[in-house]
């Protein structure tokens, strides 16, 4: 920390925007203290928004929870009583960057593909090959900010 408060200081920077994942959990559990010293505004969640967000799981639960469409998820003690529809996307609750995604076809490749990840989740496949879904909110002044854009094909 004191290596980025003396970096704002010395170089009269106002406005610190985290831009890697992994920066995230450290500088919501210090943006008050970096603030404090630096009067630099710190563009990063709470700790408990990042714990969610961190968590594929319990990003799953929250938008559940909050009527927000999500794709249908499980973790391995879960799927014991449930009826599968295949193909589904196994890969780690914690992480990014499509490390460790895989698209199985069948319970024998759920299963071998679940052991090879600490942590797995196991989620409804939506989309295609070439589409990527993600989540993410603004929430700005108190108020969650909505943005709504939609590409016309020609």
């Amino acid at each position: 920390m004191d290596v980025i408060i003396n970096t704002l200081l010395e170089n009269n920077i106002r406005l610190l925007f985290v831009g890697v994942d992994f920066e995230l959990p450290l500088l919501a559990k210090y943006r008050q203290l970096i603030e404090e010293k630096t009067n630099a505004i710190v563009l990063v969640s709470s700790e408990e928004v990042i714990k969610i967000a961190d968590d594929k799981y319990l990003t799953y639960q929250f938008l559940k929870d909050n009527n927000l469409h999500a794709p249908q998820s499980w973790l391995p003690c879960e799927l014991h009583n449930v009826q599968l529809e295949f193909p589904l996307i196994v890969k780690p609750r914690k992480g990014a960057r499509s490390v460790g995604v895989s698209k199985v076809e069948n319970r024998e490749q759920l299963f071998k593909n679940m052991e090879l990840l600490k942590g797995p989740i196991i989620q409804e496949c939506v989309g295609s090959e070439e589409t990527e879904y993600t989540c993410g909110a603004i929430y700005l002044n108190g108020e969650v900010k909505k943005s709504h854009r939609f590409k016309q094909e020609p």
